[in-house]
């Protein structure tokens, strides 16, 4: 089974995680999802830092550190063949800075759904995406027929 880094938004996190099943069903392949994968409370502690929470000053008090998400996360995609990167809102740091290190420090494939398709035309996801789809499905057919 190939193992892929499975990026996606905070904002639309459980939508995200719908598709993923559906893709690995589909295609066999294994998405780390650092949301939904992991014993840590990465989610949980992304989830609260929503933007309208961190312009209110109230996110409270992660239970993970920035050290400890971003340390954890960069191992993942580092033991991973590449980045599948769900892309559906302009609320995406975490996600961006993901893909490019991928592609550039380490020189791994970056898939690209663009549900939102700002992200089919900017040049910074043009420029480190390995390959962009329109959506899942478009998705699924390629993983089928090239990384299976």
């Amino acid at each position: 089974m190939r193992h892929f880094y499975y990026t996606n938004q905070c904002v639309d996190s459980k939508e995200a995680r719908r598709l993923e099943l559906i893709i690995e069903a589909q295609t066999g392949l294994h998405l780390e999802n650092p949301f939904f994968d992991s014993d840590a409370k990465e989610g949980d502690t992304v989830l609260e830092m929503t933007k309208e929470k961190l312009a209110k000053g109230d996110a409270g008090k992660p239970q993970l550190t920035a050290d400890e998400i971003v340390g954890m996360d960069l191992r993942k995609i580092r033991e991973s063949e590449g980045i599948v990167a769900m892309m559906t809102s302009e609320y995406c740091v975490g996600s961006v800075m993901e893909i490019a290190i991928a592609a550039f420090s380490w020189g791994k494939p970056v898939y690209v759904i663009a549900r939102n398709p700002y992200f089919r035309v900017h040049p910074w996801i043009k420029y480190f995406a390995s390959k962009i789809f329109d959506d899942v499905h478009a998705f699924i057919e390629y993983a089928k027929e090239h990384l299976q």
